[in-house]
């Protein structure tokens, strides 16, 4: 059986120091179209970007943008479901900061990008490559959401 889609839904946080603030941008989904049970699929969204800019940060800090599941596996049609940390991501390129691969894990949040000191915008391009679900899982819609944070840390 082949599952015919599965979506991350986002929501994002920004955790500012007084008097801080920037510009977000995160995609609203993320899709993988599984055809092999047997082996990792890449998202149809590939690359996808998170972005910030009219950023004001204080002196020496930098912006950390980092991601968790909001669940420890997709929610789907029943059977066995599919682990949140079979989703893992590469990046393909970083503006004004620094891009960190990894993989989601569903018990905090993991850096994906650090900006510059004093970067008042960038972007980070991840690809996503979901991990083979394996057998049981059944062909239809799972669904997963993803938090992102923002946050001003010191240099």
């Amino acid at each position: 059986m082949r599952p015919s889609a599965l979506a991350l839904l986002l929501a994002l946080t920004f955790c500012p120091a007084r008097g801080e603030n920037a510009q977000v941008m995160v995609p609203a989904t993320v899709y993988f179209d599984v055809q092999n049970l047997a082996a990792p699929t890449g998202s149809t969204s590939n690359p996808v970007v998170v972005s910030f800019q009219a950023a004001q940060l204080e002196s020496g800090r930098v912006l950390k943008v980092s991601l968790r599941p909001a669940a420890s596996q997709f929610s789907g049609p029943g059977g066995t479901g599919i682990a949140a940390s079979r989703i893992r991501w590469t990046i393909q390129g970083a503006s004004n900061g620094t891009g960190f691969a990894g993989t989601a894990n569903p018990d905090g949040f993991v850096t994906v990008f650090r900006s510059s000191v004093q970067a008042s915008s960038g972007s980070v391009s991840l690809n996503f490559t979901l991990d083979a679900p394996g057998p049981g899982v059944r062909a239809d819609a799972h669904t997963l959401a993803l938090e992102w944070q923002f946050e001003s840390e010191p240099q």
